[in-house]
């Protein structure tokens, strides 16, 4: 009831109030002025006559029955006035609180939607558009939402009024100044005094909520579709399958309208040797309330009789409540995997065989560079087990004034992606468990397994060769400072290394010898069968010694000592040709000196025979003549 219906009603009970008093006053009044009360009386003690006296009274009796009937009309209207309130206030507190907006619209001209007129709206409207909707009472509908006749809204209100048919509009997008664009839902239906009620809702979020979601199970769809696993959902009793992804029919190789119409043809296929174990987890998942599953890795048999390895996993979803209502599962063929586990167990079998077969040393260290691998030769050159070592800090075989360049080194080579390998050789120092120090080569590789950076390091121990290196060295040095000439040819005889005093001697330089033959000093002191005697003893493996008359660069001839030895290689064979050749000029030109001076002292010692045979003459001349 509008409120000016309420104020109409209530002016026409006062009336019938009034005119009931006034009636009563009235005939009160006449009663007691033309003593009808008197008359009264008289008519309930007599049986004289009904006259005007009579009429009175029954007015005055109806008077009083109007009276009270208006008085209860008038108390009747006003409980139904208070009711009306009341239910005014209870549709108030309604529309006030609901969850969806509310406006309504009076049409003040019923031919001209323009005259649409908002008269309400309740406080979702202005929560719904971000507007204080409130302030809009008043206005028309063109005036309190300007863009609102480009979606024939007014029109379609203004025949709802005059038609008295509501309509609903799921979708539509709307905005203006005063209004953020949203998609908003529109119920509109007619109310009394040519007014329409519009109850809309802005489902912008719950629509891109919807499209997310749909996005979503597209793309879930797509995934599950094209991912090689088989997805499958599942009833808390595993008796049956609500969902399975097609990947199944190319892993189990049956259809899956099979599986549907058979949920347990699954397990059906599982070879027995593993059956057991998979239907033990089901049971744990259904009896003890186990969330995840992790099933143990089973064979299947396909209808052609060949098998895979699967590895599956579920886990149970539950409602708010706590109650499981579906079985969520994937699971994924694992035979190549398992082809490859087989193979790397099988590589790494020889691999173990090879690294301990290996001679050099081969130390594997973690990021906290703890020694995780340690072989049979590095047990042998460090003087420790692998059970002693493994777990300890790789500084353990490193000298210790070493050890802070060392962490360096390690820090570099660990966060450096480019350097997988570092090879070294020189000013490399262990150190064996007894505390020997000794000089090592060794090469280090950087390899990433999962999460975990090891560290491979191959050790050669370099004592051997650092004592073959130093003879080498002393034996260079005596070849270098020699005053004897030293040739090394190959088994050609063509010279690879003339030392220094070959030079000196010759006067040939290295860079003129070097690629030449020997036969660049021959002369021809020595006829071809002395070359050929020297070639033959060379070539049987054996060693010449002799002497011989050579031609220096300049021409001059110069006697000479040598000695020719062959080089063997391991097996035996001749590679190369050493020569050791001592010029003997000084030594030629002393011995002339000497045999001039043995000659000289047997001319002196004739000579003073000679003498003394002459003077032992004299005398005895002398003596015969005196």
């Amino acid at each position: 009831m509008t409120e000016p219906e309420k104020k109409r009603r209530q002016s026409r009970y006062r009336s019938d109030l009034m005119i009931a008093v006034v009636t009563v006053v009235s005939m009160w009044g006449a009663g007691v002025y033309f003593k009808l009360f008197a008359y009264l009386h008289d008519a309930a003690n007599s049986s004289v006559r009904w006259g005007d006296d009579e009429l009175l009274a029954v007015l005055l009796f109806m008077s009083l029955a109007a009276a009270w009937f208006a008085y209860r009309r008038w108390r009747e209207a006003e409980r139904a006035s208070d009711l009306a309130q009341k239910s005014d206030a209870y549709i108030h507190d309604i529309i006030n609180n609901m969850q969806v907006a509310l406006v309504v619209y009076q049409l003040e001209k019923i031919d001209d939607d323009r005259t649409l007129r908002l008269k309400r709206a309740n406080p979702a409207a202005s929560e719904f558009t971000s507007a204080n909707i409130g302030k809009l009472v008043g206005l028309t509908i063109d005036q309190a939402f300007p863009d609102i006749r480009a979606l024939d809204l007014p029109r379609k209100y203004a025949d709802v009024v005059r038609t008295g048919k509501s309509f609903t509009i799921d979708e539509i997008t709307y905005g203006d100044k005063r209004i953020k664009q949203s998609i908003f839902s529109i119920r509109a239906f007619a109310l009394p005094e040519q007014s329409v009620g519009v109850i809309f809702e802005n489902i912008s979020e719950r629509k891109r909520a919807e499209d997310d979601l749909l996005e979503s199970r597209e793309r879930f769809r797509e995934l599950v579709e094209n991912i090689d696993e088989v997805f499958w959902v599942g009833s808390p009793d595993w008796s049956e399958i609500h969902y399975i992804s097609p990947n199944y029919e190319k892993l189990w190789g049956r259809s899956c309208e099979s599986l549907y119409a058979n949920p347990m043809q699954w397990i059906d296929s599982i070879v027995d040797e593993d059956k057991a174990q998979v239907l033990e987890a089901i049971d744990d998942c259904i009896n003890s309330g186990v969330e995840k599953i992790r099933f143990p890795e089973y064979r299947i048999q396909l209808p052609d009789g060949s098998e895979r390895w699967i590895y599956a996993r579920a886990f149970r979803v539950s409602n708010e409540d706590g109650d499981v209502v579906r079985i969520v599962g994937i699971a994924e063929n694992i035979t190549e995997h398992k082809k490859a586990e087989n193979e790397l167990l099988e590589s790494r079998m020889r691999f173990s065989g090879i690294v301990e077969m290996a001679d050099d040393a081969i130390v594997s260290i973690n990021a906290a560079q703890q020694v995780i691998l340690f072989n049979k030769a590095a047990e042998e050159m460090f003087g420790i087990t692998a059970a002693d070592i493994v777990g300890e800090h790789v500084e353990m075989l490193i000298p210790e004034r070493f050890h802070v360049s060392h962490r360096a080194l390690v820090e570099r080579f660990m966060v450096r992606s480019d350097q997988p390998l570092i090879h070294r050789r020189a000013g490399m120092v262990g150190r064996r468990y007894d505390g020997e120090e000794f000089p090592m080569e060794s090469s280090i590789s950087k390899q990433v397994i999962g999460d975990e950076v090891v560290m491979t390091v191959m050790i050669r121990d370099l004592s051997e060769q650092v004592k073959a290196q130093e003879i080498q060295r002393k034996l260079l040095k005596a070849i270098t400072e020699t005053d004897e000439a030293v040739v090394i040819t190959d088994r050609n005889a063509v010279i690879e290394y003339v030392n220094p005093a070959f030079t000196s001697i010759t006067g040939y330089s290295e860079e003129e010898a070097i690629g030449n033959t020997p036969s660049m000093l021959k002369s021809e002191a020595q006829d071809p069968q002395f070359y050929t005697e020297l070639w033959r003893t060379i070539s049987e493996g054996h060693v010449w010694h002799g002497t011989l008359v050579d031609r220096r660069k300049d021409g001059t001839f110069y006697p000479a000592m040598m000695s020719v030895a062959p080089i063997h290689d391991d097996v035996g064979e001749v590679t190369h040709y050493v020569s050791l050749q001592q010029d003997m000029s000084e030594y030629k030109r002393l011995e002339d000196q000497f045999l001039q001076a043995q000659k000289m002292e047997a001319v002196g010692t004739l000579v003073g025979g000679i003498a003394h045979d002459f003077k032992y003459f004299g005398y005895i001349s002398a003596s015969f003549c005196r």
